[in-house]
């Protein structure tokens, strides 16, 4: 995906709705709210959106004010994507005034922090300050770690800088900044946190036992290459395999939304050119790759494939 497609987009926008958060509500303490979980808040705000959608014609693909907008913002990393999605859905929603996106806090030598969302809820009558962050991580039982595919990334990494990020107004700086440039008492944001994604783990292994994680959190599986062509690429006396699914490896910026019926006509591979592509890749120095698999009856699953020899953890 070159670019933002519209029609992508809106079903991107539609599908984050439906990613749990990856973490209990209490995990950052009582005083900040894990937005998803804080179901009243969510739902409600949920439901005005799309019912303010079916009134809205925003999602042609000739609708110049959308397209500009969305070129504006592109960026190859999931994690703006992602932001964009929400700046937009802010941009649209009833409820929101003041919207702030990536508004940076910064002292006479360096950043301290940046809000990733700032805004005025309308039906509550306060200041929102938003975090958000769309993550899949791999879990390794022996050193108790969930990793980036690319590992370059920790989640225990991730949700320290949020811990930071999340308490950011509480600061000296963030409150004179606050009162003086934008009129907003420090002491009156609502913090509200967003962390969705999905998580994979060993085949076969089980979560359960994570405490700080949601119960309803959605996951998966990951395979060692080896691993994983031996298991899918059974072949019979005649050489024939016996796999008759389709196989696909999708862009980053299509991760959120499952591939449609057209991505499977023009882009499903059979298991050999999975595992040919596969190879290739890890080759290239390419490490987890995400794998969209359909069986034949229609059922959809999406794991991560891992070369055989992996670098050391960050």
């Amino acid at each position: 995906m070159d670019n933002f497609s519209v029609t992508q987009f809106r079903r991107d926008m539609e599908a984050v709705w439906e990613i749990p958060s990856l973490l209990t509500s209490e995990y950052f303490g009582a005083n900040v709210q894990n937005w998803d979980i804080e179901e009243a808040f969510y739902k409600e705000f949920k439901k005005i959106f799309f019912e303010f959608l079916q009134t809205e014609f925003l999602f042609s693909e000739d609708n110049k004010l959308l397209t500009d907008f969305l070129k504006s913002r592109f960026s190859h990393r999931l994690g703006r994507y992602y932001e964009t999605i929400w700046e937009f859905i802010f941009m649209h929603h009833p409820r929101v005034t003041s919207l702030k996106r990536g508004l940076a806090l910064r002292d006479k030598k360096s950043t301290l922090g940046e809000f990733d969302f700032l805004w005025f809820d309308t039906n509550r009558e306060e200041v929102n300050h938003l975090e958000v962050a769309i993550k899949y991580y791999l879990y390794f039982p022996d050193k108790e770690l969930f990793v980036g595919p690319n590992f370059q990334d920790r989640l225990d990494y991730k949700l320290e800088k949020l811990q930071r990020q999340i308490h950011l107004s509480e600061l000296e700086q963030a409150k004179e900044f606050l009162q003086d440039h934008l009129r907003i008492n420090p002491k009156a944001i609502r913090k509200n946190l967003l962390i969705q994604g999905k998580l994979f783990y060993p085949h076969g292994f089980d979560p359960s036992g994570i405490n700080y994680l949601n119960p309803n959190h959605q996951f998966s599986f990951y395979y060692y290459f080896k691993e994983w062509k031996d298991r899918k690429s059974g072949q019979d006396l005649s050489g024939s395999t016996n796999n008759r699914n389709q196989y696909m490896i999708q862009p980053r910026l299509e991760w959120l939304s499952d591939p449609t019926s057209n991505d499977w006509k023009n882009r499903g591979k059979n298991i050999q050119e999975n595992i040919h592509e596969l190879q290739t890749r890890h080759d290239k120095g390419e490490l987890g790759i995400l794998v969209s698999e359909l069986d034949e009856n229609g059922t959809l699953n999406r794991f991560f494939v891992l070369p055989d020899s992996i670098p050391q953890f960050p």
